[in-house]
């Protein structure tokens, strides 16, 4: 009896934390995630009014000198902040 209470137990905790690590929902709270779910857009990054705001405040800040904002997605990379040469073949 105690080995299936102390089974359940690890069964429940480690349901549990998989609840709380993995959310569901998409989300595109910060400003970067934003920006790059209105640019993949292929009706243009501001065909939809909630993409303005965003997409214009980008506008802003890339004609300033700023760089590109960076999205803090779980496992997302793809818009890391970085250097990568371009190397011309001749």
């Amino acid at each position: 009896m105690n080995t299936s209470l102390v089974r359940a137990f690890v069964a429940a905790a480690s349901l549990a934390s998989f609840y709380l690590v993995f959310d569901g929902k998409a989300r595109a709270d910060d400003w970067g995630c934003q920006v790059i779910l209105c640019l993949s857009n292929p009706g243009g990054p501001t065909q939809y009014a909630e993409c303005r705001p965003p997409i214009e405040k980008l506008w802003r800040a890339l004609a300033k000198g700023h760089s590109f904002p960076a999205c803090s997605g779980v496992g997302f990379q793809a818009s890391r902040p970085g250097y990568e040469p371009l190397m011309a073949t001749a």
